[in-house]
């Protein structure tokens, strides 16, 4: 009897068992199923800007570059300020040295003053004359033979003049020749021609300050441009007025605002290339000729288009695709790409402005798939 009894509670054990194993096989299987939908991630289609990226660098310049030259060519005596330095309009900026000038003013001043004190002392001899003549007593005449005319011996002799004269025209003639060795003098104070800042300087004192070339450079800083040499294909995508952005990165300045003023309508006979500038606001006066600049231009931009991230638009057997979602499952849409930038691209038919589509998990996914939606708008 108690080994029947044993059989008996041998098989209840073992159908408990058999029940709980299955139970956790149907558990297992069902977690397997739900673990067969995809995780993605969803965003919404918006419009946005796009357009092609041109990146040229150029040299920043003054708009008002003035080269100082001086008239009189010679030996630089000295110089009067530094490169940096901020000038006006006038201020001597070097000097030349040249003996000739200076000798010929002091010969010239020297004639002058011998010319005045000849004048002088023969102005006093007749001044003398004329007082000796006025002491002579009056009522004395005298009656010319062939004359029936009275003389007063109280008249003025009849003194010559042209001493004084020709003193008068030497001593114009060397003040109009002292006064131009004057001004020559002058012209060797070499000055700024306009206010701004000193950028180049290319004497030395003692050396020789040349006519052929600047000797300094005198920029305005408040008015400044990069200028760059463009190909005819970019040239045709631009025009004055259109706005670029511009890093310089010698003084680690990213995305200050530029402008576009001038385009060349001739291209650089050397490299066939066509010159533009590039006017850059720059309010505290950082920028110094001659810096190099990167300049980022906009090219066939379109505003107010729907813009999609290059990645979430599949290739699928010569056709374009991208995935929504509907009722858990991943759906295809066929869409037209109109721009395509490599990091960006248009579309110009198969979506709607506010439509959700999978932007992360659709490169694992095929038409009817079961997914799991983890991020995104939804």
């Amino acid at each position: 009897m108690k080994r029947k009894n044993r059989i008996i509670v041998l098989i209840l054990l073992i159908a408990l068992l058999g029940t709980g194993c299955s139970s956790k096989g149907k558990k297992d299987n069902e977690e397997t199923k739900e673990d067969k939908s995809i995780p993605v991630e969803l965003g919404k289609v918006e419009l946005g800007s796009i357009y092609n990226k041109a990146i040229l660098s150029g040299r920043v310049l003054s708009e008002k570059d003035a080269m100082v030259i001086p008239e009189i060519p010679g030996k630089v005596k000295d110089i009067n300020t530094s490169v940096g330095d901020t000038v006006k309009k006038g201020d001597v900026l070097f000097t030349i040295e040249n003996e000739e000038i200076d000798n010929q003013i002091k010969d010239l001043d020297s004639t002058l003053t011998e010319l005045k004190g000849k004048k002088s002392d023969l102005e006093s001899q007749m001044e003398k004359q004329k007082a000796q003549l006025m002491a002579i007593p009056s009522g004395e005449t005298t009656i010319p033979p062939m004359e029936g005319t009275l003389v007063s011996p109280k008249s003025e002799p009849s003194m010559d003049t042209s001493m004084i004269q020709e003193l008068d025209a030497k001593i114009g003639e060397v003040s109009k020749g002292l006064e131009q060795a004057k001004e020559a003098k002058e012209k060797l104070k070499v000055k700024s021609p306009i206010e701004g800042t000193v950028s180049l300087i290319s004497i030395k004192e003692d050396g020789v300050a040349m006519q052929e070339e600047p000797s300094m450079i005198v920029s305005d800083l408040n008015d400044m441009y990069i200028e760059l040499n463009v190909t005819e294909g970019i040239l045709n995508k631009i025009k004055v007025g259109d706005k670029v952005k511009i890093d310089i990165s010698s003084l680690s300045k990213e995305g200050m605002d530029g402008k576009i003023n001038f385009i060349s309508i001739m291209p650089n006979m050397k490299n066939g290339l066509y010159t533009i500038r590039v006017s850059i606001d720059d309010k505290n006066l950082s920028l110094k000729p001659g810096m190099l600049g990167k300049v980022y231009f906009e090219l066939d931009r379109l505003d107010n288009v729907i813009v999609l991230n290059s990645n979430a638009v599949i290739d699928k057997n010569g056709e374009k695709l991208v995935y929504l979602v509907e009722d858990g499952k991943a759906v295809e849409r066929t869409v037209t790409i109109g721009m395509d930038t490599g990091e960006l691209v248009e579309i110009t038919k198969g979506l709607k402005e506010g439509e959700e589509i999978i932007i992360k998990g659709q490169n694992f996914l095929k038409n009817g798939d079961k997914v799991k939606v983890v991020r995104g708008d939804r």
